[in-house]
């Protein structure tokens, strides 16, 4: 049995590669907090405790986000986003 043999030099570069892609689609969750009862939102069981994203944050994610291929950005995730009473839309 003949196994192929792979420079290590390449497989780091494959790595490298893959690790430094920036994802498309990015989704912030501003707040967790959510004054909805949706019965199909899993919010309920959460463990987490209910807080709501520092500006500070926010700042850093659109500092890294500037100049990278984003697609969509979703400011949502368990919570309501309106209800982080630091941001105004």
């Amino acid at each position: 049995m003949s196994l192929i043999k792979i420079p290590l030099g390449l497989i780091g570069n494959i790595i490298k590669a893959r690790k430094e892609r920036f994802p498309k689609l990015l989704s912030i969750e501003l707040s967790n907090a959510c004054n909805s009862n949706c019965i199909m939102c899993p919010r309920a069981d959460l463990t987490r405790k209910i807080q709501h994203m520092p500006l500070q944050i926010l700042e850093k994610i659109i500092r890294d986000c500037q100049r990278k291929p984003l697609k969509k950005i979703n400011l949502f995730w368990f919570g309501d986003s309106l209800t982080n009473p630091k941001l105004s839309f």
